[in-house]
């Protein structure tokens, strides 16, 4: 396993590779793991150092329960990151509780997301490229759940 590093990783995966950002102890399966502690994923790494990978390695970045603890500072960084490490046409989901749900409230939650934040990340990179194009965003109970297609070429 691939575990603690300082700098950028060489894994012994075919690429592109499926990311599960933020696992914790739930780790999507064929997803390789990234999380700060060691729940028994593949990678244990702070995001606030970047994302241990190279330029488009990534087909699939989900995350689920996990952008809402970062803060603002973090965020920013991750969406970036995230455009750099997903290659053309690959998918970025995000899955995050509602922001105007109790979930949404708790005290360990630095951001509260809701439609309007999906759509800034659509927004964020200039057009017509390189963006990430959004192809659905909806509540589901108390989760706010996004799909987008990173374009780049």
């Amino acid at each position: 396993m691939l575990k603690h590093y300082n700098n950028k990783i060489i894994i012994n995966q075919p690429v592109p590779l499926s990311i599960d950002l933020g696992c914790g102890a739930f780790k999507r399966p064929d997803f390789i793991g990234i999380d700060w502690a060691d729940f028994g994923q593949e990678i244990v790494w702070d995001v606030r150092n970047g994302l241990p990978l190279l330029n488009d390695w990534v087909q699939h970045l989900y995350t689920s329960h996990f952008l809402e603890h970062c803060d603002a500072t973090t965020y920013h960084l991750l969406i970036n990151e995230f455009m750099r490490v997903i290659k053309h046409n690959g998918i970025l989901e995000i899955v995050v509780p509602y922001g105007d749900t109790w979930q949404g409230h708790l005290a360990c939650h630095y951001l509260k997301f809701n439609e309007n934040d999906m759509t800034a990340i659509h927004e964020y990179y200039p057009k017509p490229k390189p963006t990430f194009n959004m192809v659905e965003c909806y509540r589901d109970g108390i989760h706010l759940k996004a799909k987008f297609i990173v374009i780049k070429n």
